[in-house]
């Protein structure tokens, strides 16, 4: 449902926006993102690649003057694989800025729609928690009959984030799921791409350029609140797509989450299936 309206703008640049007839606007979006595990921050600048800590690397030549060297080669990919875990660790458990220095791809929708990761039965009077904390607001409580789709676990914390009745993302504790329909490796993929997926958002509208250098052609001006998705990176700038329409915007002028919790309002509802349903309802009104 949505679509594009034009700016006033004299220069005829579309507004990248989401709006339900006159009066109802599709996508509540100014509230913050739902996860306690992350709170957005501006980011002054982003990089392609990270460097680990040069405190604890070491500088490697090889024996000899072999490149061949078996030892040297061996050392060199024992580096090479302590950093992917290290950027791993960061992509699951890091925040959203952090990880998007070290991320190597940049999942999108459509890879979050392939998984077709099956429902799991969720025990009957178990709660859908806002955060991941048994002390948060509960969304929902679960009838005996109720199942969810598995969107990430929260590793040490011991939730799960899950989508419930195509309406509402939350929390459930680990403890109230049955996970045995799925091997240990679909939960690692799962959570790597669903992690790995992430969005910007801006308070104020913002230029959506053509180019990563805020001049030339602008794409389009994207609402305030609008999530957009991010696709890549170069330098300070993101490359994103906002509903359909691809472009870059500049780091500073936007906040950066995980693309699953910014798609849901400050009640846990999915904005766009709340937008939806209230419309619906206003239909049969």
């Amino acid at each position: 449902m949505q679509m594009f309206r034009e700016s006033r703008n004299k220069r005829g640049i579309i507004k990248v926006g989401a709006v339900v007839g006159a009066a109802l606007i599709f996508m509540n979006v100014s509230a913050e993102p739902i996860s306690a595990r992350y709170t957005p921050a501006k980011t002054a600048k982003l990089e392609t690649e990270m460097n680990v800590s040069d405190a604890n690397m070491t500088v490697i030549t090889p024996k000899g003057n072999s490149i061949n060297n078996s030892d040297y080669v061996k050392t060199v990919a024992n580096l090479e694989k302590s950093i992917e875990l290290h950027n791993q660790k960061i992509i699951l458990n890091g925040d959203a800025a952090e990880a998007i220095l070290v991320c190597k791809r940049f999942y999108t929708a459509e890879d979050f729609d392939a998984l077709g990761l099956m429902k799991v039965k969720v025990q009957a009077k178990a709660n859908l928690y806002l955060n991941a904390d048994e002390t948060s607001a509960v969304i929902a409580a679960f009838e005996d009959t109720d199942s969810v789709n598995l969107l990430f676990s929260c590793g040490e914390s011991n939730f799960y984030y899950v989508e419930y009745n195509d309406l509402y993302r939350g929390y459930v504790k680990a403890e109230d799921i049955d996970t045995s329909t799925l091997s240990a490796s679909q939960l690692e993929q799962v959570t790597m791409v669903n992690r790995s997926r992430f969005g910007a958002m801006a308070e104020q509208d913002v230029y959506l350029w053509s180019q990563p250098t805020g001049i030339g052609e602008m794409a389009a001006v994207v609402e305030g609140g609008l999530p957009m998705e991010i696709l890549g990176v170069q330098e300070d700038w993101l490359q994103v797509n906002a509903a359909g329409v691809c472009g870059y915007v500049h780091a500073d002028e936007v906040q950066i989450g995980r693309m699953l919790e910014m798609e849901t309002d400050s009640e846990g509802y999915i904005k766009s299936a709340r937008a939806e349903k209230e419309l619906q309802e206003q239909l049969a009104a």
